[in-house]
């Protein structure tokens, strides 16, 4: 059976606009783009603004249910849908708003398939701009969605709701253990913003050795592996990306030389908190200059080093000192003169290097587990908009849904799709 497809603006409602600021005394939930959780496709911030201090930008009211698209960087996939608690919350126009039209389409339906390759792929037909690359609400609104009876509808979004909820715990659990190397190290250092343990207070440049450089475009036939901010996750704070380029393709930021248990620290928004442990299998490479790289003198106290980039003090510390606002980013030697406190003791410094590499090991195990959950969903996900993902219940209800469809296509006015 082939579902018919249909552009998403003949299943969905009009959604209604307003403006903050005639209110100016009234406060409302504003929802911006950088609020959104990429990887969950959820809403992970608001900000709760007053009508006089609107942004020119909040003007659509969000109901319940509504999926929010990204319309700047699509290739971001920056989707969410707006769960109860936001209901009457104000958007950004850099969403476009979804409101399914429920006796046509499941809204969950609908925003599961707003996190497929092909409708991402329907959108960057259409983006327009370099430097803020962005399509349109009628680019949106025109992408044509496979539209089965709303019963498969439902039945599909029933297992992947199942798929997705695993997903979730699995994000809940990162988060978890992402708790667990700041706690390990306020025990054994303490706070560095009072230092109740009194130790000496020293400059981080005063205990790192210096690194090499080398330009890998000196030799344009050979292979090197190019570890760039973007390849940083901020969130768990490890590599997960790395690109192999022979020398010729070498970018001019493609300079520095890290090796085993060096920490890079992203100078760039350092608010985005990319900070990683440098692993072996990097070992002798190239990282951007965008990085600041820590090299642990005798390589005694790299962990110490990794732990103290996850602080949200360290972060704060190197926010402050930002420069720019469109491309805020701090200097090396912001990083080098930031003084924190820490032992003399050279076995403390031991015991801390193993403990957080037995964290960041177990943070390994729990990874590999997460992209077999990731690889399921993405495979459940694809096969449910080709129609295999029901395709054995389908048979079971053929007559129905047949009946189903013929009730929906009069409904819009569609005949002769295949059946």
């Amino acid at each position: 059976m082939r579902w018919p497809q249909v552009p998403i603006r003949q299943l969905c409602d009009a959604t209604g606009t307003t403006d903050p600021r005639r209110k100016p005394g009234v406060s409302f939930r504003y929802i911006d783009i950088s609020g959104i959780d990429r990887d969950m496709k959820r809403i992970a911030t608001t900000v709760d603004i007053l009508g006089s201090d609107a942004p020119s930008r909040a003007r659509q009211i969000v109901q319940t249910s509504d999926v929010l698209v990204s319309t700047v960087r699509p290739n971001l996939n920056a989707v969410a849908s707006v769960p109860e608690e936001l209901d009457g919350a104000i958007a950004s126009t850099g969403f476009c708003v979804l409101r399914a039209r429920k006796k046509l389409l499941v809204p969950r339906y609908l925003f599961f398939f707003t996190r497929t390759e092909p409708f991402v792929a329907s959108l960057l037909q259409h983006v327009r701009g370099a430097n803020y690359p962005a399509v349109t609400d009628r680019n949106v609104l025109d992408v044509r969605i496979p539209w089965p009876p709303l019963s498969e509808q439902q039945r599909i979004v029933e297992i992947l709701d199942q798929a997705d909820a695993l997903r979730k715990k699995r994000a809940e659990a990162d988060a978890k253990a992402a708790r667990i190397l700041p706690a390990l190290f306020y025990k054994m250092f303490g706070d560095p913003a009072t230092n109740p343990k009194g130790w000496p207070v020293k400059p981080i440049g005063e205990q790192i050795e210096d690194i090499e450089r080398r330009d890998p475009s000196a030799q344009p036939g050979e292979l090197f592996t190019y570890i760039d901010i973007a390849g940083v996750n901020g969130q768990i704070g490890v590599i997960t990306d790395a690109k192999t380029l022979m020398g010729a393709e070498a970018p001019s930021r493609a300079r520095q030389i890290v090796r085993v248990n060096d920490v890079i620290i992203s100078t760039v928004r350092p608010y985005l908190r990319a900070t990683a442990l440098v692993p072996m299998q990097y070992d002798n490479q190239i990282c951007s200059t965008g990085f600041c790289v820590l090299r642990a003198k005798a390589g005694i106290g790299f962990g110490f080093l990794y732990a103290l980039s996850r602080l949200q003090w360290f972060t704060d510390q190197l926010n402050a000192r930002a420069r720019g606002a469109s491309y805020p980013a701090v200097t090396d030697a912001d990083v080098f003169n930031l003084r924190v406190p820490q032992p003399n003791d050279l076995d403390i410094h031991k015991s801390f290097d193993k403990r957080v590499l037995d964290v960041l090991l177990q943070q390994e195990k729990r990874r590999e587990v997460a992209d077999k959950i990731d690889n399921l969903f993405e495979t459940l996900l694809h096969r449910a908009f080709t129609g295999d993902l029901t395709a054995q219940w389908r048979e079971v209800h053929m007559k129905e849904l047949l009946q189903e469809m013929e009730h929906q296509a009069r409904q819009l006015n569609l005949r002769g799709h295949e059946a």
